[in-house]
């Protein structure tokens, strides 16, 4: 049985892909991140609470709705909570994480994934996660939970892409994703179970409360069919950065350039992009170096076999799949969050172009959307 890492650069991190080493190395177990995270005053603490008050109960038009569809009353947990920082004092407060859950929860209480709480720094740029990817699928005998994606350099008894997760925790594994879904933004239960499952190793937590459990126990069968234990400690990491967002926009005219032009043409899920940036730290490295790379001015990692290289490898993977039916493109675009509309459909088209001919699976799992002229254009 693997247990906790006695240091936040033991075990898999020193071990990890050459690209992303140095970053994962400054990884912190979460405990230890928890324990001095954040500067609120307790006064800092009192106007939030105030504010958000006058954002839901004076601005937000779907509270009445809200509230009867899931029976909560957010304004009134805002109200008690003020009354309870009135009573605390510098030295009684409790730490700051315990404040943002309490105000998270508050927010997803009203299952409305366009009525967010975003937590400030340190929290805003870091993401909590275990090295691992766990996705579901159903088949004749139900549903079932798999390890998809293992970090570079992570090792355990039988523990690889394809095994199947059973417990989590001791806790059977459906019902962890379930209650680990009670506690996200998602108007129906399919929506938070969806959730539930993305957050199961990776959660950013400019949006995500941290997780309650320092570490995690999970049961797994291996390839023999023989039932393991991996007990793993979650860690805290800086995000990586956004690298093709930031580009100034060319030949869209005043309306896009315009900061409120920006913001009007944005459709974004800031959950899933936080991320799917984070999966390429953890799961996709080649796709690091590449960006590095292209920034840098210099040749990056060669594309795999049938791979197409493109100028925007965080955004775009295009190659050729063989199937009984024949020979396709298969264009994968990861995010719509490119300022430089012109640069993004050049890049579409010239990867189409490059593509057999005889059809094309255009793929957009889990792609959290971005600037919306980017996907209306493309068609």
């Amino acid at each position: 049985m693997a247990h906790p890492a006695d240091s936040p650069t033991a075990d898999f991190v020193l071990q990890a892909a050459e690209p992303v080493r140095d970053h994962l190395a400054g990884a912190s177990a979460l405990a230890d991140f928890l324990v001095g995270a954040g500067t609120l005053t307790l006064d800092d603490r009192r106007v939030i609470v105030e504010q958000a008050q006058i954002l839901l109960e004076q601005n937000y038009v779907h509270l009445p709705l809200k509230m009867a569809m899931h029976a909560v009353n957010p304004g009134q947990r805002l109200r008690v909570l003020r009354r309870r920082l009135d009573r605390q004092t510098e030295a009684t407060m409790p730490p700051e994480w315990t404040f943002h859950a309490e105000m998270s929860e508050i927010f997803h209480s009203v299952r409305d994934l366009h009525t967010n709480y975003l937590l400030p720094d340190p929290f805003a740029r870091r993401v909590a996660f275990l090295p691992f990817l766990v996705e579901r699928y159903t088949d004749q005998r139900g549903e079932h939970f798999m390890v998809t994606h293992v970090a570079e350099g992570f090792s355990a008894p039988g523990f690889k892409p394809g095994v199947e997760i059973t417990h989590w925790s001791g806790i059977p594994i459906a019902v962890a994703v379930d209650l680990n879904a009670a506690r996200f933004a998602g108007s129906n239960n399919a929506a938070r179970r969806s959730r539930g499952v993305q957050s199961l190793t990776v959660r950013p937590l400019v949006m995500h409360l941290p997780p309650f459990e320092e570490w995690v126990t999970v049961s797994y069968l291996d390839d023999g069919g023989t039932q393991r234990e991996l007990r793993e400690s979650w860690r805290v990491v800086e995000n990586l950065p956004v690298f093709v967002t930031a580009e100034a926009p060319r030949g869209m005219g005043t309306a896009l350039e315009a900061p409120s032009g920006i913001a009007l043409a944005q459709g974004l899920d800031l959950d899933v992009d936080e991320a799917n940036r984070a999966r390429s730290l953890l799961f996709a490295p080649r796709v690091v170096a590449q960006e590095k790379a292209l920034r840098a001015g210099r040749p990056g990692p060669e594309p795999l076999a049938g791979e197409i290289a493109t100028r925007m490898p965080s955004v775009f993977r295009a190659q050729e799949v063989r199937t009984a039916s024949g020979t396709f493109g298969h264009l994968r675009i990861f995010t719509f969050m490119v300022r430089d509309v012109p640069g993004f459909i050049e890049e579409f088209v010239r990867l189409i172009g490059l593509l057999p001919d005889s059809g094309l699976i255009l793929d957009v799992r889990g792609n959290g959307g971005g600037v919306i002229y980017n996907a209306e254009f493309a068609l």
